[in-house]
């Protein structure tokens, strides 16, 4: 076929071609209430109306119009060439009252718009004779769905497609329909499409000729919705999203694959969702694949957005014209053709390379005896026809042709059939897809192994998906939409591993791919009783590394689950030293192996765990030790203590004996270790072995009688000291270095007369004497209004004598501010202070009299 078409006219003013689509499907009105996300949604149009009176189709019901051709005899019906002529009888109703109705005008500019869209297959909508039937009756003006073949009795033409405007369809339950139409038939009932134009405002208007319309000659020439059996009871006859391998685009839903798959019918909200909202991603198909349905589309049910059909979609309603144009048809569409050929069926939907395809063909009109049919086919997309060289004419009905190797796989074929004697082509057949048989290889990473590592074998699958296999254990996989799929394996042994049973649509691979692996034994051997310590450094025997290598040739592995951890550990000749990681998490089971540069060498694995070490062991420190302690051992409290000199260190003893013969000051470390032979961390302990107790007092000094001096205490050994001085008496000390404050009243010799702590008794030295000088006379007069004598004072009485004053009251202090004595004096100029109670010492008078307040210093 000739995919390039001539240009037609849109519009001129004697014939106005006009591009139409419309339902083939069955009256079918649906009216939902459907309850969403907590929301409900009413399936209306934005006039308040069901756009399409489109049912779900049963599979016995998308295939009516294919089954009706193949029982149809050849009439004298004819047409020729690529362009199609359609002629359409329009007919607007209007009631007797003057209401809104459509005008002359109107229904050119509806059919001006379908022929834009459909001038991409030359199809041309023609109004016969430009004439506009109007018609005057009131009941029908208000169409009724069960009043539709009184109608059509009345004003049905056989010469074109009858189109009807009304003021309003209602259908028995009283919803209201935008319009509806059939699918292709070869009957009279199903030539027709009728349309809704309400009130005729200029929304209601645009929304006809925007989309309703268009939308019903689409169903009208073999389309179905896009959202076709979204809603199906069977979800696996649900149409996926998927256009790769697995898809059913071809065999569900409008049964095309370059529409999105479509939820509406399911979740009919998307009706009310902006152009470029996303549907929610919680809205899924069976596989699990988010939805982009076709809101754009001139069959989706969305009326926002822009509008068009798919090359697909135009392919199939060129198919349609095999129905439509049949000249076994009850009615008449078009005018002056002749030798008609169509496409009427192809015995399957889906075809295997080197199968043959059989074709149902109709040959009408007057054909030479020497007349020769051809066969040619399009590229996967259903363009680029080219002539088939292998195929065979059956019968006058029948062609078989063999499907080729060389056809690419795809869903979108097309065949048309033409003469030669006179020139003759079909409209296109339906669509139908070519699948391969399946072929298969495996393949892995590596072909040599260390024991225990992993390696990948790749499963890769040629020909039409999906596939299933049998694996070299016997497990069974179905359903495989991947081309490869990778296996992650554990060498053990020595293996051939080998997929059999390879299949797919189209039948079984006799071959089994394998691929043969040879597993290497260890060369290393760890000895370990699998419990590490963390933060500890880890000490692990082994035999047959060669450390004569870098310090990099040999890797430390660790594995958990999928996580593996590498390790580049310190290596000599019979162990191998590391810590482990932060991330190694406590009481879990990891596995361990050594692995070198070169394949073969590595060691065997082990499982571990890792525990935490015991705690620290308990000790008190600083210790003090006493100089010349007999047989003293450090302690601390734990078990299977282990000390140190060094934090560092690795040698350690398991006791210590103290040297007491001399003081010092020194650090040990020591540590504990548990069952699992996990050491602790160290504790630091001080220790101090004293210097031997001992006292000397110091401190000579000369005071006059009143003041006080200070004697000087050097103590050694530990705190706290018990120590005798005379006549001072006992004091508890803490510190080495102490100054006590004296105030004789008389020279005094002070002698230390013994030192103890906790080690026992010390010995003492030195000695301090305080010199005390005093004034013979009274002391200096404090007042001159006062007179206090004798002072110091040497009996039990003190005299006082005022020369301007009264004095009411005396009190007597000691050194400290406390009050030793109070005597009233009835307001005396002189008189006696008793003194017998009070010792010997410092003190002060306060004298109060009428007028101030008088202080004086005595010492008795």
């Amino acid at each position: 076929m000739n995919n390039s078409r001539p240009n037609t006219q849109i519009f001129n003013p004697k014939r106005v071609h006009l591009r139409l689509e419309i339902c083939w499907v069955k009256i079918m009105i649906l009216r939902r209430i459907f309850l969403f996300f907590g929301f409900t949604f009413i399936l209306l149009s934005a006039n308040g109306q069901t756009w399409c009176g489109v049912g779900n189709f049963s599979p016995e019901e998308k295939k009516t119009y294919l089954e009706l051709l193949k029982n149809t005899k050849p009439s004298k019906k004819l047409r020729k060439g690529t362009a199609y002529e359609i002629y359409l009888k329009p007919k607007v109703i209007h009631n007797s009252k003057g209401s809104p109705s459509i005008s002359t005008t109107q229904v050119f500019e509806l059919i001006n718009k379908i022929n834009q869209d459909f001038l991409p297959i030359n199809i041309q909508f023609i109004v016969d004779n430009n004439n506009i039937q109007h018609i005057v009756d009131d009941e029908y003006y208000d169409l009724k769905t069960e009043n539709e073949g009184e109608l059509r009795s009345k004003y049905d033409s056989n010469e074109g497609i009858n189109i009807y405007f009304t003021h309003t369809i209602t259908r028995p339950d009283l919803s209201q329909l935008n319009g509806y139409t059939s699918l292709p038939n070869l009957s009279q009932g199903s030539n027709n499409i009728v349309l809704s134009y309400l009130d005729n405002s200029p929304s209601h208007f645009s929304l006809l000729k925007e989309k309703i319309i268009t939308h019903e000659l689409g169903h009208y020439f073999g389309l179905l919705h896009t959202y076709q059996d979204s809603n199906h009871e069977d979800i696996t006859k649900r149409e996926l999203v998927t256009r790769s391998i697995g898809a059913n685009c071809s065999t569900t839903g409008d049964m095309l694959c370059d529409t999105p798959a479509d939820p509406f019918d399911r979740i009919p909200s998307i009706f009310s969702f902006g152009c470029n909202e996303k549907i929610p991603s919680e809205i899924r198909d069976f596989n699990g694949e988010s939805y982009y349905p076709p809101v754009d589309n001139f069959m989706s049910y969305h009326h926002k957005c822009g509008f068009k059909f798919t090359p697909m979609q135009f392919q199939k309603m060129e198919s349609g014209l095999n129905i439509r144009l049949s000249p076994l048809a009850e009615y008449k569409i078009t005018k002056n053709v002749s030798n008609f050929l169509s496409v009427l069926n192809l015995d399957k939907n889906v075809y295997c390379k080197g199968e043959n395809v059989i074709v149902d063909y109709q040959k009408t009109g007057s054909f030479d005896a020497k007349n020769q049919l051809k066969v040619e086919i399009s590229d996967k997309n259903g363009e680029n026809f080219r002539e088939v060289s292998e195929f065979e004419v059956l019968s006058d009905k029948q062609i078989k042709v063999k499907v080729d190797q060389s056809w690419e796989t795809g869903s979108n074929y097309r065949l048309i059939v033409k003469s030669t004697l006179p020139y003759s082509e079909s409209p296109l057949s339906q669509n139908f897809e070519i699948k391969s048989y399946p072929t298969a290889e495996i393949t892995s990473s590596q072909i040599k192994v260390n024991r225990g590592e992993s390696f990948h074998l790749n499963v890769t699958f040629g020909g039409s998906g999906p596939w299933s296999f049998k694996d070299w254990d016997g497990f069974n996989y179905s359903n495989i939409t991947s081309k490869s799929i990778s296996f992650s394996i554990e060498a053990d042994s020595n293996r051939l591993f080998s997929i059999s049973e390879i299949s797919n649509e189209c039948g079984t691979l006799a071959q089994s791919p394998s691929v043969f692996i040879e597993v290497l034994q260890p060369s290393i051997k760890i000895e370990s009783n699998g419990v590490f310590c963390n933060e500890t450094l880890i000490n692990m025997p082994l035999t047959g590394v060669r450390t004569t290598e870098s310090a990099d040739y040999y890797q430390l592995q660790i594995k958990h689950n999928s996580q593996t951890i590498i390790i580049l550990p310190n290596l000599s000749q019979n162990s191998l030293q590391f810590y482990l990681p932060q991330e190694i998490q406590k009481d879990k089971t990891y596995a361990l192996k050594i692995v070198g540069k070169k394949l073969g060498e590595f060691s065997n694995t082990i499982s571990f765990i890792v525990k935490n070490p015991p705690a620290q062991p308990s000790i008190v420190t600083p210790l003090h030790v006493c100089y010349g302690a007999e047989n003293y051992f450090l302690t601390a409290i734990g078990k299977n203590l282990k000390w140190y000199d060094e934090d560092n260190s690795k040698d350690f003893t398991f006791s210590v004996l103290l040297n007491t013969k001399q003081a010092y000051k020194k650090n040990y470390f020591v540590s504990q270790s548990d069952s699992n032979g996990c050491e602790s961390l160290k504790s630091k302990l001080e220790v101090i072995v004293d210097d031997p107790v001992s006292a000397e007092i110091s401190g000579s000094t000369s005071i006059f009688l009143g003041d006080s001096a200070f004697v000087q205490l050097n103590l050694k050994g530990s705190p706290p000291w018990n120590v005798s001085i005379d006549p001072l008496g006992d004091f508890n000390i803490n510190t080495p270095e102490i100054k006590i404050a004296v105030n004789p009243l008389l020279t005094t010799e002070y002698r230390l007369k013994g030192i103890s702590n906790y080690c026992g008794i010390g010995s003492v030295s030195g000695s301090a004497s305080v010199v005390v000088q005093t004034i013979l006379g009274n002391n200096p007069v404090e007042n001159r209004e006062i007179k206090v004598f004798p002072n110091p004072v040497t009996q039990e009485k003190v005299h006082f004598e005022a020369s301007n004053e009264r004095i009411s009251k005396v009190l007597i202090y000691n050194i400290k501010g406390e009050i030793l004595k109070t005597q009233w004096t009835k307001n005396q100029s002189s008189g006696d202070l008793d003194l017998s109670n009070i010792g010997t010492g410092k003190y002060c008078l306060k004298l109060i009299g009428t007028n101030k307040t008088y202080n004086y210093q005595i010492v008795k």
